[in-house]
Formats: structure tokens, C-alpha cells, sequence
């Protein structure tokens, strides 16, 4: 179970696995659209990579975010936003690469659509593949 700031919301998170969010981007970095910035996780930002700052989410958690009728995937390997005022549960940040291919640089904020893929249960006899050994 994953725990943050508000940990029913994650429990209802993990049950439904689609929630909305307000998205914003950045381009980071210390010149004009330029990456250089260390992410919280340690990783260098690359404005280019599709990657995600989120306040209480694991790093490592891959995200499906759409926009209208677009969707991609990113990485949660940062913390933030950190605006005032804010709910810290229902905030994302996404990299300049992600915000381009979902085309809301020209919007800056976005309500969009995250999903948490879940892992596909394993079988109980530990066998991933049946096979049907009958002729007929």
C-alpha cells in the first residue's frame, strides 16, 4: 500500500487506479529550455526525457497521463510542485518533453487524466503459459 500526506487518497488511488490532476510543466535548467538541474532522485533532468514531480508518489512509478485524446507515459524521479495553497495530492509536474507531446505548452496548466498501470496477476500454480497437450 502506498502511503503519502493523505493516505486515503492513495488507498482509493491503488482501488480505482484513474484520477484527475492539474498538470504543469518545467522547463528547469539554468538557461532558456535548457535541463542541467538534479532531480530529487539523483537522476540529471533532461527537459527531454517524459518525466513527472509528484509530492508523495514513489520514484519509479510509471504514470499513463492524457490530455484530450493524447496519452503517454512518464517517470515520477522528482519531488514538487511546491506551490502555496495547493492540494499536494492532485499536482503534478511533468518535464518539457511530456508537456510538448501532450501540446499544452501553450496552456501551462491542465486538468489531465492519470492512470496507474497495475501489474498483471501471476498464476496461482506459478506457471505463466498453458498449454493444451490434447489432440483432437
Amino acid at each position: 500500500m502506498v502511503r503519502g500526506v493523505e493516505g486515503n487518497f492513495f488507498r482509493q488511488m491503488q482501488s480505482a487506479t484513474v484520477v484527475f490532476m492539474i498538470a504543469t510543466y518545467w522547463v528547469g535548467g539554468s538557461g532558456h529550455l535548457e535541463g542541467g538541474k538534479y532531480l530529487a532522485s539523483g537522476r540529471l533532468y533532461n527537459k527531454d526525457e517524459f518525466v513527472a514531480a509528484h509530492r508523495t508518489l514513489p520514484f519509479g512509478t510509471i504514470l499513463h497521463v492524457c490530455l484530450r485524446r493524447k496519452c503517454i507515459s512518464v517517470v515520477v524521479r522528482d519531488r514538487g510542485p511546491y506551490l502555496a495553497k495547493m492540494d499536494l495530492e492532485k499536482r503534478i509536474d511533468l518535464s518539457y518533453g511530456a508537456a510538448k507531446a501532450l501540446d499544452m505548452l501553450h496552456d501551462g496548466r491542465q486538468r489531465v487524466r492519470i492512470s496507474i498501470p497495475m501489474p498483471a496477476p501471476k498464476p496461482a500454480n506459478g506457471n505463466d503459459l498453458q498449454v493444451n497437450d490434447k489432440a483432437e
